[in-house]
C-alpha cells in the first residue's frame, strides 16, 4: 500500500470554454474614406492575448491579426482596389473558441486625385460691386462631400462644398480690398486627394 512520490514533467494548461466577445474596430471609422489602398485595419480585443481576430469582407477571409496587449493590427499584403468595402471581424481564442461578430464597418478606399474645380462665378473679366465676393462653380462628377479651395495667389480666399449635383459656392468671409485678383481653385476630395 505504499504510495510513490510523483515523477515526471509537471504540465500546466488552462480550461476555456467561454467564447471571446466581438472585438473592437477602432480605424478605420464608419464611413470614412482612405487614400492609400494599404490602409491599416486595428483595434482592440480586450483579455484575448494571444487570439486572432479574423476579418471578413462579405463571405471572404480579408485577413487577420494577433491580439497583443488587447490590440490587435492588420495591414494587406497587397494593394486593395478603390472602392468601397464592408468588413466585419470575430475573435478566436487561444482555445479556438470563436467569439461574437462585430457589426459591419464601411469604408471606402479611393487613391485617384480629383479633377480640379471650374470657377463659374465671378466670371471672368467681370467687376464686383461688394468685397462680400460669391464664388461658385462645378467640381467632378462623383465628388460630393468635397471640397473646393479658392486662392489668390497662396492666400486662401474661402471654400465650399461639393453637392450631389457637383456644385459649389462659397460667399468669402472677410470683405476683399478694391483691386483685381486672378484666382485658382483646387479640389480635397474625402480621402484628402488633392
Amino acid at each position: 500500500g505504499n504510495t510513490g512520490a510523483l515523477m515526471g514533467t509537471y504540465r500546466e494548461f488552462t480550461v476555456d470554454t467561454g467564447a471571446p466577445d466581438a472585438p473592437v474596430i477602432v480605424v478605420p471609422t464608419e464611413g470614412s474614406f482612405t487614400g492609400t489602398n494599404v490602409p491599416t485595419i486595428a483595434g482592440t480585443a480586450a483579455g484575448e492575448d494571444g487570439g486572432v481576430v479574423w476579418l471578413w469582407s462579405g463571405g471572404t477571409i480579408f485577413g487577420s491579426g494577433t491580439v497583443s496587449g488587447g490590440a490587435w493590427s492588420f495591414t494587406p499584403f497587397a494593394a486593395l482596389a478603390d472602392q468601397t468595402y464592408s468588413i466585419t471581424g470575430a475573435t478566436v481564442d487561444l482555445a479556438g473558441n470563436t467569439g461574437a461578430v462585430t457589426g459591419v464597418r464601411v469604408f471606402t478606399v479611393d487613391t485617384v486625385d480629383p479633377v480640379g474645380p471650374t470657377i463659374v462665378v465671378p466670371v471672368d473679366g467681370e467687376y464686383v460691386g461688394t468685397g462680400y465676393v460669391v464664388f461658385g462653380g462645378t467640381g467632378t462628377s462623383g465628388e460630393s462631400g468635397s471640397t473646393v479651395e479658392i486662392y489668390s495667389g497662396v492666400t486662401l480666399l474661402g471654400s465650399g462644398e461639393i453637392d450631389e449635383n457637383g456644385d459649389w459656392t462659397f460667399t468669402v468671409g472677410a470683405p476683399l480690398s478694391d483691386g483685381v485678383y486672378t484666382v485658382s481653385g483646387r479640389t480635397i476630395d474625402q480621402a484628402l486627394n488633392v
